[in-house]
């Protein structure tokens, strides 16, 4: 039995080797990976068995090879590929920093500034992969979510300029990659919103969500096997590769401008008419805000969800107070995205209170505690609800108008 719960010395190259295989080796490579991993950071092997689902005897096993062999537990050609990844990174001194903006500019054709947002959003979301497939932190998936959903937002808005046929493999490959990230995340944050509830309750009382949360981990496994399934995947590595080589490609499907005629596609012309048509749809939300039910409220935070990007994608042409009109987007944002979270949440709870109901199984277990989340669940609801006209009059008040005019007016 392992009683340590201290971190083992690992060396810091052989970390970068494990976390290497962790994004690139075969399916059995990276979850041996994962398990040292685990193991180094202090995890009995009891816990490294609850948390990958492989037997005892296997962890202990596993545990002790690599003790024994160190590396050499891994095959050959995947070790050498990660050692020459690591001597690459160690010897490259004059490697550019990590990009910190897509490095648009004013006279950019459309085209080429979409390209450059799509490649800088792209690169996030490689970058977050390995922690995604890690799984440690579900931050890192929610990133990699999240930039699989600004590159969809910028299609919308640089997309015309490119022709259809095109970009429409990778438009496909977005939306497939995003669906299986939502499906891990959003049980994620269902599991969180319940931790956050058993928090407010007394020890006794915090085994009354057990029922729910056992169905709940357990899909949670579930989706992220098939998420992994999915990353590990052919068709997955192919979507890569071939927008990769798209991304890197300048002119590549890109419509062709008659130079016969008055030329307005360069980012100057055309994103202060994009950005005044956005906000336009926003305003529009005004005379219904005070009566507005869910269906509304979350077709306005989709709305000013892509504003908001549609700001970020040109936030470096445009004048500086744009951060604030953002800060203001982010506000509206978070609160439309707890009201949404908290609707979905009821009616998840309510659909798994029928079904338990309908098999029969509330008579041998108590799930009255479930039914006293779901009415937590809808106070916050309706709280989020009563509350949001307050922060909608906040966004759309003479200040922060004034601001998006002095940013749009540096173009």
């Amino acid at each position: 039995m392992d009683k340590s719960t201290k971190s083992h010395e690992l060396t810091p190259e052989e970390n970068e080797i494990l976390e290497q295989i962790v994004q690139k080796g075969d399916p059995f490579s990276r979850q041996l990976a994962c398990l040292i991993i685990f193991w180094n950071q202090g995890l009995s092997e009891v816990e490294i068995s609850s948390k990958t689902k492989i037997p005892l005897e296997e962890v202990q096993e596993a545990i002790q090879n690599y003790k024994e062999k160190g590396t050499l537990v891994f095959p050959t050609a995947l070790v050498e590929d990660a050692v020459i990844a690591l001597v690459s990174k160690q010897s490259d001194e004059e490697k550019p920093k990590k990009q910190k903006n897509p490095g648009v500019h004013p006279d950019d054709y459309m085209s080429e500034a979409g390209r450059k947002v799509l490649r800088f959003y792209f690169g996030q979301m490689l970058e977050h992969e390995a922690g995604t497939r890690l799984g440690e932190d579900i931050e890192a998936l929610h990133d990699m979510r999240v930039a699989t959903r600004r590159m969809r937002s910028a299609f919308r808005v640089f997309g015309s300029n490119f022709k259809q046929k095109r970009i429409k493999p990778f438009l496909k490959g977005l939306r497939r990659t995003g669906r299986s990230l939502g499906r891990v995340r959003d049980l994620d944050v269902s599991l969180e919103n319940a931790n956050r509830y058993l928090l407010q309750l007394s020890e006794d009382e915090q085994s009354a969500l057990n029922p729910l949360l056992e169905r709940w981990r357990q899909k949670n496994r579930d989706l992220r096997a098939s998420m992994l399934k999915y990353l590990d995947s052919k068709r997955y590595k192919d979507f890569v590769d071939e927008f990769n080589t798209f991304l890197a490609s300048e002119g590549d499907g890109v419509k062709k401008i008659k130079t016969s005629k008055p030329n307005t596609n360069r980012v100057y012309q055309i994103a202060p008419i994009l950005i005044y048509k956005r906000y336009s749809i926003l305003r529009g939300y005004d005379e219904i805000i005070n009566e507005a039910q869910l269906e509304t409220l979350h077709a306005l935070r989709i709305d000013v969800k892509r504003f908001r990007y549609l700001l970020e994608f040109v936030q470096e042409v445009i004048g500086p107070t744009a951060k604030d009109v953002i800060r203001e987007c982010v506000i509206v944002q978070d609160h439309l995205g707890e009201l949404n979270d908290a609707d979905v949440s009821c009616r998840i709870l309510v659909d798994f209170l029928e079904a338990w109901q309908k098999k029969g199984r509330h008579e041998s277990t108590d799930i009255s505690g479930v039914a006293d989340y779901l009415v937590w669940r809808q106070v916050e609801l309706r709280t989020l609800m009563e509350t949001f006209p307050a922060t909608w009059i906040r966004f759309i008040r003479s200040n922060i108008r004034r601001k998006l005019a002095n940013a749009v007016s540096e173009l």
